[in-house]
């Protein structure tokens, strides 16, 4: 849980930033599609099922990175979570 927080407050960190600075971002996106709102429960909420996602698969689609920076946020945090699988896989 420790990890899937950290990941997913430097997710929303990531979303901010874009929004902030180039009004882009995976925030922006889906807050475009009106499934999001804006406040930080929600966006800590949706960061915390994206990584619950890609850890346990390589994510369902519906939230993507839209940056450069985000795409390789998206890419380590899917290695992470393929090298986990396969720490407790050989581990059983």
């Amino acid at each position: 849980m420790l990890v899937s927080h950290l990941l997913a407050n430097l997710w929303i960190y990531m979303g901010m930033y874009e929004q902030v600075e180039h009004n882009k971002g995976w925030i922006v996106a889906i807050a475009g599609r009106g499934i999001q709102k804006l406040d930080f429960f929600s966006i800590y909420i949706t960061a915390i099922y994206w990584i619950i996602t890609t850890f346990s698969s390589v994510g369902y689609g519906d939230i993507v990175g839209n940056t450069e920076n985000e795409l390789l946020y998206q890419m380590l945090v899917e290695m992470v979570g393929i090298g986990f699988f396969g720490y407790m896989v050989g581990t059983f």
